[in-house]
């Protein structure tokens, strides 16, 4: 129904009416609704809006953004960054640098243990190995590096057990077997 027949049939009939006040209200709403809706219909001037992205006070780049006067533009003001930076009272300073580090090194710590936690489950015989397995591994590797079996080369093989120490401990630590 158009506002106007509907305020012509209100005011003609006002004697008539059952309950004034309630129809006065429904009048007002209307009025206000038809107000809203004529303001959201005019898009207005426009306006160009320049943002300026600068590092140290070095500017880096400009952009152009172009806005309407007269648009609604709440939903994309509230989903912007800077909106939210300013719900949660963000500031670049000290004290947020330090709850910032902390929340990062909170979550690189949760990260790490999924992954060792997922290294466990999947690869169980490389993240836990026997005692016995690190003694076949140091027995292997004596007996393809000891003395006896170098034979004719034994000025050069002084430095064997050494080696014998050092590899086992790789390939037992490091997981690694050579």
């Amino acid at each position: 129904m158009n506002f106007e027949k509907f305020y012509r049939l209100v005011c003609s009939n006002w004697d008539s009416l059952p309950n004034k006040k309630q129809t006065l209200l429904y009048l007002c709403y209307h009025y206000d609704l038809l107000l809203w809706k004529r303001k959201k219909l005019k898009l207005g001037a426009i306006v160009f809006i320049v943002k300026e992205y600068k590092f140290d006070e070095v500017l880096l780049w400009e952009e152009a953004e172009i806005k309407f006067i007269n648009q609604d533009t709440t939903i994309e003001d509230e989903r912007s960054l800077e909106a939210i930076f300013k719900r949660l009272a963000w500031e670049w300073n000290a004290r947020s640098y330090i709850a910032l580090g902390v929340v990062i090194s909170i979550g690189l710590s949760k990260i790490i243990r999924f992954i060792k936690a997922v290294y466990r489950s999947y690869f169980p015989t490389l993240a836990f190995r026997d005692d016995f397995n690190n003694y076949l591994v140091k027995c292997g590797f004596e007996e393809a590096y000891s003395y006896h079996s170098i034979g004719s080369l034994a000025e050069a093989a002084r430095p064997s057990f050494w080696l014998i120490d050092v590899l086992t401990d790789f390939a037992i630590y490091y997981n690694i077997i050579l």
